[in-house]
């Protein structure tokens, strides 16, 4: 009989500490996880930061754009204007010239050939009217700042309709980006959960009065 009781304890003992060294190489494993899962939640963390500090500077350069456009139109004549307090960057002032640009050149081309054929009619016909001339290049200059200031209209509406395009799309960014940091977090806590168990278990089984007391 106590044969058989020595033989049962060590194998008790032997079972314990298989159970022992594999929980042992587990511990670092886990370890390793739980460091990787914290890294990408803090990665994840600052990304977030990041792209709601861009949607906020995205709404403040479209409201400086709007007031920046007011401010800066030739035809302005409304002396209550408030004037930006913070400049466009330089890529969006760059956007912004180039669009008008590209529309404004149109109509200062139609705007010369006007003023070329009112002077060629003019030249033939007698005797000349300096009037005439003067008030058709006045109406042709009325009809260039219309188109102008419809152009600068249409521009701002563009520019305001991407950027708000663009701020959308990073508000859905960031919902991903803290859906993903949800289940990062979830991840973790189950992680954490299963090395305590792993913990538990290895105390448990230390801790067992079965072995020690039946050696």
């Amino acid at each position: 009989m106590e044969t058989q009781q020595q033989e049962r304890n060590s194998s008790q003992v032997q079972f314990l500490a298989a159970k022992v060294e594999a929980c042992e190489r587990a511990l670092p494993r886990l370890d390793a996880r739980l460091d990787m899962l914290t890294h990408r939640v803090a990665a994840g963390s600052a990304q977030l930061a990041k792209l709601q500090a861009d949607v906020a500077l995205q709404l403040q350069h479209i409201r400086q754009e709007a007031l920046t456009q007011q401010m800066t139109s030739p035809y302005n004549s409304n002396p209550t204007q408030l004037l930006p307090t913070v400049p466009m960057t330089s890529r969006m002032q760059s956007q912004v010239e180039e669009l008008v640009s590209s529309r404004v050149q149109a109509s200062e081309e139609r705007l010369h050939v006007d003023v070329d054929r009112i002077r060629a009619a003019q030249a033939k016909a007698t005797p000349t009217d300096p009037n005439a001339v003067v008030n058709a290049v006045s109406m042709h200059l009325t009809q260039f700042k219309r188109e102008f200031d419809a152009n600068q209209a249409g521009v701002l509406r563009q520019f305001t309709e991407n950027m708000s395009s663009d701020g959308r799309r990073l508000e859905e960014r960031i919902k991903q980006v803290e859906a993903q940091i949800g289940s990062l977090e979830a991840v973790i806590q189950s992680e954490q959960q299963a090395s305590l168990l792993a913990l538990e278990a290895i105390s448990d089984a230390f801790n067992d009065p079965a072995a020690p007391n039946k050696a």
